[in-house]
């Protein structure tokens, strides 16, 4: 069976594949996690390979697990919400290469935010998500629960974003089959703002957010936007989205400049959270 690709070699597919549900991302296979109603996230099961009984797999809690396999447990983790390419089992694979790593993925949702494009370009050709502050609005978003070498390896993947601390009596936090309530979330948020090119946000299209009067459009659509307004500032003109797109990704575009450009026109400041309990393990 043919794999989603990571956003990083296919950068039109941006945000990627979300896995739906909770897993627990190991880089080979990531087992499902059977999360109950009212139960600490530690209490979910997992699949244990190493037991049978008659035949039949036998499942462990997560936070069992976790110590087996030498491996922090749950309450000991960060908290980082995941929302855009971080939410695609690809791009994580990507981004910790090379690494050994179990990172508990579970599907919450929380209200206040909405996930909008920001008004930069990644390195690799896309235009990636931010959040945006939206009072009446719930989306649906993952939580990564890392360890501190996992949050280095994000900190350091995240050049374009600072690290904030989003507090759940403003941005209440809620995971998804059990129910719990945290009381807060780390979140990546864009250092450049959020892309304004129409007088508002434009929201990530395929994520079900209910009613709203914002605009929402794929990568392809929203990267055609930024084109046509490039193109009438810029020569020489660039065909297609796939040519502008390449062009970021092989570096005969600078994302920098394309980056500056945008702010400088295109932004819309949209500050989220604390800084300085972020400012504490970042």
């Amino acid at each position: 069976m043919n794999r989603p690709p990571a956003p990083m070699d296919k950068p039109l597919t941006y945000p990627g594949h979300t896995r739906p549900g909770s897993y627990l991302f190991d880089g080979h296979g990531s087992p499902d996690l059977d999360i109950s109603a009212g139960r600490r996230l530690g209490q979910a099961r997992i699949r244990w390979a190493q037991e049978t009984v008659g035949g039949e797999p036998t499942y462990v809690n997560l936070n069992r697990y976790l110590l087996e396999v030498n491996a922090i447990t749950v309450d000991h983790r960060f908290p980082v919400m995941a929302f855009g390419s971080n939410a695609s089992e690809a791009q994580l694979e990507k981004k910790f290469v090379g690494e050994p790593t179990v990172i508990p993925v579970i599907g919450a949702s929380v209200r206040g935010l909405a996930v909008a494009y920001s008004a930069h370009v990644a390195d690799y050709g896309s235009v990636p998500a931010t959040l945006y502050s939206m009072p009446d609005m719930t989306s649906p978003v993952h939580v990564m629960f890392v360890d501190e070498g996992q949050m280095a390896t994000l900190v350091k993947s995240e050049k374009n974003y600072d690290l904030r601390w989003l507090d759940g009596d403003t941005y209440p936090l809620t995971l998804d089959a059990s129910g719990e309530v945290l009381d807060g979330c780390y979140a990546f948020v864009s250092k450049h703002g959020v892309l304004n090119l129409g007088g508002q946000p434009t929201l990530m299209s395929g994520i079900d957010v209910g009613s709203t009067n914002l605009p929402d459009e794929n990568q392809a659509a929203i990267l055609e936007e930024v084109l046509k307004r490039w193109n009438k500032s810029h020569d020489p003109q660039i065909d297609d989205v796939r040519s502008f797109s390449n062009a970021i990704r092989e570096g005969r575009l600078d994302a920098s400049q394309v980056t500056s450009w945008l702010v400088d026109n295109f932004s819309l400041n949209a500050k989220l959270g604390s800084s300085s309990r972020a400012s504490e393990i970042a």
